[in-house]
Formats: C-alpha cells, sequence, structure tokens
C-alpha cells in the first residue's frame, strides 16, 4: 500500500473518530440537567376588582401599579429531554389599594398601602438547547397581602396587618442565551388570590411583566 494512500486513510479515520466523539459530546450534553438560577425586576398591574367591607358590602377598588423585584431556580432533567421542569420562584412588589365606603349612610374614601409577597411552585415547558427558548408554564403556592398606613373608617388600627392565602398563576416567556452560561429573559404572569383582612376581603388578580438575568449551570 502507497504512502499516499496510507495517508488518505490515517485522514479518513481520524475524522470519523473526531464525528464520533463529536457525536457522544453532544449526547451527554443532552442528557445533562438543565439547571439555572435567575433575577428580575418586576412591574405589577393588578386588576381592578370589588372589595368586600365588614363582611356585607361590595365597593370597587382601584389597585395601584406598583414594581419590585424576584429571584427564581428551576431545574430541567435531561432524563426528560430538558423540555418539561421545575421552577421554585419568590417575588414581592409595591403597590397600593382604595375604595370608597359608606359608614352610617356618608360615603369617603378608605385607602392603604399594599405590599403582596409570593412563593410559587411552576412547571414549566420550554423549546430546549437553542439561543432563543420560548417557554410557557403553570404554577401553584402561597401569597401574602400586607396592609400598611391603613385609613379605613370604623378601623383604628393603622399600622401592619397581613393575610396569607393560597394562589395560582401561568405565564409565558423566553430566554435568550448571551453566553454558554449568561442568558437574560422577559416573562409574563398573571396571579390570582383571595386576601382576607379585619374588616376587608379583597379578590386579588394582577398581571406581572419580568425581566431578568440568569446563570446555567
Amino acid at each position: 500500500m502507497s504512502v499516499l494512500l496510507e495517508s488518505r486513510l490515517l485522514v479518513l479515520l481520524t475524522l470519523l473518530l473526531l464525528l464520533s466523539l463529536r457525536s457522544v459530546c453532544l449526547a451527554d450534553e443532552i442528557r445533562r440537567d438543565f439547571v439555572y438560577i435567575a433575577a428580575a425586576a418586576v412591574g405589577a398591574f393588578p386588576e381592578d376588582r370589588d372589595a368586600v367591607f365588614q363582611d356585607h358590602a361590595r365597593f370597587p377598588t382601584m389597585i395601584r401599579s406598583g414594581a419590585g423585584l424576584g429571584v427564581k431556580a428551576a431545574v430541567f432533567p435531561g432524563a426528560a429531554g430538558r423540555v418539561v421542569g421545575l421552577e421554585l420562584e419568590s417575588m414581592g412588589h409595591s403597590g397600593r389599594v382604595q375604595f370608597p365606603v359608606a359608614p352610617n349612610g356618608a360615603v369617603r374614601s378608605a385607602s392603604s398601602s399594599l405590599t403582596v409577597f409570593t412563593t410559587m411552585a411552576n412547571l414549566v415547558m420550554q423549546y430546549p438547547d437553542s439561543r432563543l427558548m420560548p417557554y410557557v408554564g403553570f404554577g401553584l403556592g402561597w401569597a401574602t397581602g400586607v396592609l400598611t398606613d391603613t385609613d379605613i373608617p370604623q378601623r383604628p388600627d393603622r399600622g401592619l396587618e397581613g393575610s396569607s392565602a393560597f394562589s395560582y398563576q401561568v405565564l409565558a416567556g423566553v430566554r435568550a442565551r448571551v453566553s454558554d452560561r449568561i442568558f437574560v429573559f422577559t416573562e409574563y404572569k398573571r396571579l390570582t388570590a383571595q386576601f382576607h383582612w379585619t374588616q376587608l376581603a379583597l379578590d386579588f388578580r394582577a398581571h406581572y411583566a419580568l425581566l431578568g438575568l440568569g446563570y446555567t449551570f
């Protein structure tokens, strides 16, 4: 066999070996879990809903938009093709609630600062292994609404009062890779919870817009 033919065979075998190694690496990459942590700026846009005052009277309520911060962590198992994953998140934002009341027949305004904290577990489906990764999800968890600086007729206490309730949400977003480890993301979600404070109940529903930065492991 000529030296030229031997050289060609050696080059061909080398290329085949490199392609095989690359296939093995890609297969290992797909089998690896996709894990990340992230933080986000939050814009909260609550819906105006009726408030129930003193367990019987309903009044139209205005809830101002607010801003806050959120953190999250997630794992998408390689065994599931990194398509389905579990995400844990915690978030908080400010706001203010206002509504008219009519104690003793005289209508006057009632208001309070409202801070909302949520802790949620989300089941998320994503389009994996691309520079742009859209995703959708559904979450269950706990929400706490904290009233401060409260000015409500027949309620002398203006201090802090919290109400915790079961909550659920739907979400959708997209992640964009900046590098192998870093990504940016934007997300929309809608959350529902029922808050019950002293003399006041509120069917809380809010839309959220998130813009954040994450790191994958």
